[in-house]
């Protein structure tokens, strides 16, 4: 018997056509087109890179209790967050309370650094009984990035007691 087609008599396309059938072949791909750009705006809104326009700077520890003339040593910390460029070159220069004694008065950092590090060790000391501030002036700080970066900074304070 030789291949042949079965038609039918008397029946328009548009009868054969069914619904139904067109949407269990095609409802798996009209799903995916329409969760596929959902999925996709997620994914790169979580991926693409942040750019940050401020450094932080402060001190560790942020209290420091000592006797007159003794000497103490306190960090200065930095934290620069940008996943797509360094902090070069860093300038902070530093402001204490009269009657305390800062060395350095002025920090230079010149190494490229992003994240958290630790810039520099302040020596501190005092010669009367008291409460001190050292400070950082934020509109003194200088990056390598000019005015494009703004500086967020916290003081230390400095009790120093004669017992």
């Amino acid at each position: 018997m030789p291949n042949t087609i079965p038609v039918t008599v008397g029946v328009s396309p548009l009868e054969m056509f069914s619904w139904s059938r067109f949407f269990r072949r095609f409802a798996p791909l009209f799903i995916v087109s329409a969760i596929l750009p959902v999925i996709l705006n997620a994914a790169f809104s979580f991926t693409q890179a942040e750019r940050s326009n401020e450094i932080r700077l402060w001190f560790e520890p942020e209290t420091v209790v000592v006797k007159p003339h003794q000497q103490a040593t306190i960090t200065l910390m930095a934290a620069f967050e940008d996943d797509t460029r360094f902090m070069s070159s860093l300038t902070v220069p530093l402001s204490a309370s009269v009657g305390l004694a800062t060395a350095p008065q002025k920090v230079v950092y010149d190494k490229p650094f992003r994240g958290t590090i630790s810039i520099s060790k302040i020596s501190i000391s005092a010669t009367a009984p008291g409460q001190y501030l050292i400070n950082i002036p934020a509109q003194t700080v200088a990056t390598s990035y000019g005015s494009e970066i703004s500086a967020v900074t916290s003081p230390a304070t400095i009790i120093v007691r004669d017992n």
